[in-house]
């Protein structure tokens, strides 16, 4: 039987009924120059989700307030702070569009995570912001009973006070005791904040210190480069996907200084610093960590052009790394990016033995649609095996608006690893259609295995989400179909899932999907002080080879204003 926590988190918020809308998953993945929603990791997906819930105001914000957020390149940045001294306040995501180094499209999926308000108004988000967002799951897997729930509070007063908390339990984990939690503690002033608890570090390329997870997308020129953030706090119950410990940052004009310590236990710690010299378009960063690894990266913005390089030592194992990424403009029409990347097999790190190239392309082919295509060549030493280890990966994609309530989008992609067979060849193809009110999503994908020696081994789905929205209420309604003859073919897709969470389910074998969703958020109204939302869903699996499975979860979001 459910237990009685579980049940008392679902109903605990309709004692308090909040929330503002969540940013739609195709955004989250546009920002973060990943491919598709699939590549999201749900702890970025959650940053990205906290940012929404306390936009940035991109005329009020500094330079290193707008490059912590990890969605703006040094050039994009530098671009909006000239725009700001030149012709004044950015008052709407159109305007936003026409700045250097954006595109309308782009300036879309950004005003999830922006606001545009003058300078000097007064905003109700200058006042105390708190927000509790609760939910259990309950439903039958392997003919057992499993059921789990999920608590999360945030508090921000106006920008100096941030708190987070999230607590996750699974059934197996015990009714009192969390299965995985997070906690964090984040003072601001005017130069420079103190985190406490749980936080991200992420400095140049990532050589000698990043945190959590990297997209590792391969898409468009805007993905091969990651985009640092600095020192931020975090909002993830998701295990190792932060730094658990103390960190701040201090700005002395052009020149920051960060410092971070974290701890996975009284024995196991780490401690780090970076010191960066921000120009108006270029800086310089040192980053050192306590394990004995230290990195100098430069980057230079110019006239629609990124440049990155950065290089690290590790002083123990006598090795080191480089890192570096060009991106630019071919015309007005079409962009480019090139990347090298060395990682030595002697070189510690979360990433080590790759030797890559890659370079992707991008050219707008008519208004609201592109093209795009990227590859990669790896070589993989690994010490002691005597194998060759190679990776090619190639992806193409088009996007575009049929009409104006039509939008289509066709992938194909392409990935041979030959130490781990066999290839494999995918196509999608995408439709969202969305007239007023009413919406439809279709997907129609499927993988091809080429087998040594066999058949081929093949996967296809196919799902069709309607949708409709009304009064505050949204409800979404999908069935998913799919077969794949081996697991090698096995699909990945996006599923729609509660506030605060990124889903992405693993098909394989043959069955069926069907979900639904419904939420309901109360209107916005000027002065409203209290609102609150409400999440339910349930699925049914079928599958050949195995029990079916159903689930039903229920959240509740509420959020005031003091």
């Amino acid at each position: 039987m459910p237990n009685c926590l579980s049940i008392l988190l679902a109903a605990l918020p309709l004692l308090f009924p909040g929330g503002r809308a969540e940013p739609p998953p195709e955004d989250i993945a546009a920002v973060l120059g990943a491919a598709s929603e699939e590549e999201v990791p749900e702890s970025e997906a959650e940053r990205l989700q906290d940012l929404a819930g306390r936009r940035i105001n991109v005329n009020s914000a500094s330079r290193s307030r707008l490059m912590e957020t990890g969605i703006l390149s040094r050039y994009q940045v530098a671009s909006i702070c000239d725009y700001r001294s030149r012709c004044g306040d950015i008052l709407s995501e159109a305007e936003l569009g026409f700045v250097d180094g954006f595109s309308p499209e782009l300036a879309r999926s950004l005003a999830s995570f922006f606001s545009f308000e003058p300078r000097h108004s007064i905003s109700a988000d200058t006042l105390k912001r708190s927000s509790v967002i609760t939910g259990t799951g309950a439903g039958v897997k392997d003919k057992s009973f499993i059921d789990n729930y999920i608590i999360r509070y945030k508090l921000d007063r106006a920008e100096n006070l941030s708190v987070r908390l999230a607590i996750k339990n699974a059934s197996s984990a015990g009714l009192f005791k969390p299965s995985s939690y997070g906690a964090s503690l984040q003072w601001r002033w005017f130069s420079g904040k103190l985190i406490v608890g749980d936080y991200n570090a992420r400095f140049g390329g990532g050589l000698v210190q990043w945190s959590g997870f990297r997209i590792e997308s391969l898409s468009t020129p805007e993905s091969l480069s990651l985009r640092s953030s600095g020192l931020s706090q975090s909002w993830s119950a998701t295990p190792g996907a932060r730094k658990t410990g103390v960190c701040a940052c201090q700005s002395f004009g052009f020149w920051t200084v960060s410092a971070f310590v974290s701890a996975a236990s009284l024995r196991s710690w780490e401690g780090g610093a970076d010191v960066t010299r921000l120009w108006d378009r270029s800086s310089l960063s040192v980053t050192a960590v306590s394990s004995g690894k230290i990195s100098a990266g430069y980057s230079f913005s110019s006239s629609g052009s990124d440049f990155q390089l950065e290089a690290a030592a590790d002083l123990l194992s006598g090795s080191g790394a480089f890192l570096s990424v060009v991106r630019g403009r071919l015309s007005d029409r079409s962009r480019y990016g090139l990347r090298l990347r060395l990682l030595p097999s002697a070189y510690r790190g979360a990433r080590r033995g790759e030797y890559s190239a890659a370079a992707a392309f991008s050219v707008r082919t008519g208004k609201g649609s592109s093209l795009d295509a990227a590859a990669e060549a790896a070589f993989l030493p690994e010490p002691g095996v005597n194998v060759r280890r190679g990776r090619l990966k190639v992806n193409t994609s088009w996007k575009g608006d049929l009409t104006d309530d039509l939008h289509m989008e066709v992938r194909a992609t392409f990935k041979f690893l030959d130490y781990e067979p066999p290839p494999r060849i995918g196509l999608r193809t995408d439709f969202a259609w969305k007239p007023s009110g009413w919406g439809l999503r279709c997907r129609l994908e499927g993988s091809l295995c080429p087998m040594k020696g066999g058949p081929a081994s093949v996967g296809i789905l196919c799902y069709a989400e309607p949708s409709f929205s009304a009064g505050g209420w949204t409800l979404y309604a999908r069935s998913t179909v799919f077969h794949s003859s081996s697991y090698a073919a096995r699909i990945w897709c996006y599923e729609r899932s509660a506030p605060m969470s990124f889903s992405v389910l693993q098909y394989s074998g043959t069955g069926g999907r069907l979900s639904f969703q419904a939420s309901y958020k109360t209107p916005f109204r000027p002065g409203k002080k209290v609102r609150w939302s409400m999440y339910a869903g349930a699925h049914l699996l079928v599958k050949k080879e195995k029990p079916a499975e159903a689930g039903l979860s229920l959240h509740f979001v509420i959020s005031w204003v003091s």
